[in-house]
């Protein structure tokens, strides 16, 4: 049983973590298209102006941050998941642990299972 939960909660980190890395990494790719996206805006800004392409630019940028924004709402999700799951396997594995002490004492004698089981 043990092994089992052990084996099911690797392959669930493992999974997260993939996921985590690929949100990360379009993450950072965004971030980094946002600020291309500011300088262009700040380096052409008097053509811009003169052309009327303001608000084209001013619109991209907004749909860049809200990729991005979309992005680290993801990525928030999946560390929550993934600190959730931390805290589930350490809570499982203490209490393995106390059952197994537990069980070498009631196997020795010195504790009965009622009493394992309650306190």
């Amino acid at each position: 049983m043990a092994l089992a939960i052990s084996f099911t909660s690797f392959l669930l980190l493992k999974m997260v973590s993939q996921k985590l890395s690929k949100v990360g990494e379009a993450y950072r790719n965004l971030d980094k298209e946002a600020q291309k996206s500011e300088l262009d805006i700040l380096d052409n800004y008097a053509e811009l102006k003169i052309s009327h392409l303001q608000s084209e630019f001013i619109d991209k940028q907004n749909s860049i941050w809200e990729r991005q924004n979309h992005a680290f709402a993801k990525l928030k999700k999946i560390e929550l998941f993934f600190t959730i799951q931390n805290a589930t396997d350490k809570f499982l594995l203490e209490l393995m642990f106390i059952y197994l002490i537990g069980g070498y004492f009631v196997l020795n004698g010195q504790l009965n299972i009622a009493e394992l089981i309650n306190d």
